[in-house]
């Protein structure tokens, strides 16, 4: 992912800042080297998958996103197989994925309390952070969980036919193989 100087504006500490914030929530969240430049992404290990809180900086405001990945990979796709939720979205932060995903109501009377979409070096964001990590995993993980779950069979037999035909992504050609995973044509 490339990053223009002037798109950032990431404080150079907020990674160790962000990782302290979380840790308090839970110990095991780590800081992942990977994430660079504007992007900032913790990861906590949960078996074959990981808790991923993350931040996309731009012009100081830090968009907070969640995820439950399977990878410590970061790329410049939105969507993967490899995860459920967002990594480094800031039009999917978890605010809007209480609306989008949960349908939480997080306007007006009624509100899930707590919901923020970004965070700005200021008084108060501390406690912001702390309460988007804690009901990002109460509320959300379980609901990506249940995605990538899901998803298992259709990636299990895409890793059986990747196994079962080596080199066949060396292949320019989407062959009759690769057709048995097309949609069908409306």
């Amino acid at each position: 992912m490339q990053t223009s100087p002037a798109a950032s504006a990431k404080v150079p500490a907020w990674p160790r800042v962000f990782l302290a914030l979380l840790q308090e929530v839970n110990p095991d969240y780590r800081l992942n080297r990977n994430a660079r430049g504007r992007f900032t992404e913790c990861l906590r290990p949960l078996g074959p998958v990981s808790y991923s809180q993350n931040t996309v900086c731009i012009r100081g405001q830090y968009s907070h996103g969640f995820a439950v990945t399977l990878t410590d990979q970061v790329n410049a796709h939105l969507n993967s197989p490899f995860w459920a939720g967002a990594r480094f979205d800031h039009n999917h932060t978890i605010f809007c994925a209480f609306e989008k995903d949960l349908g939480a109501t997080v306007r007006g009377a009624g509100r899930q309390a707590g919901l923020h979409s970004t965070h700005a070096r200021r008084s108060g964001a501390d406690a912001i952070v702390r309460q988007c990590t804690a009901n990002a995993e109460q509320h959300l993980a379980p609901h990506y969980l249940a995605q990538l779950q899901r998803g298992t069979p259709l990636l299990m037999g895409i890793l059986e036919l990747l196994m079962a035909n080596p080199g066949l992504l060396d292949d320019q050609e989407p062959g009759p193989v690769m057709a048995s995973f097309r949609k069908p044509a409306r």
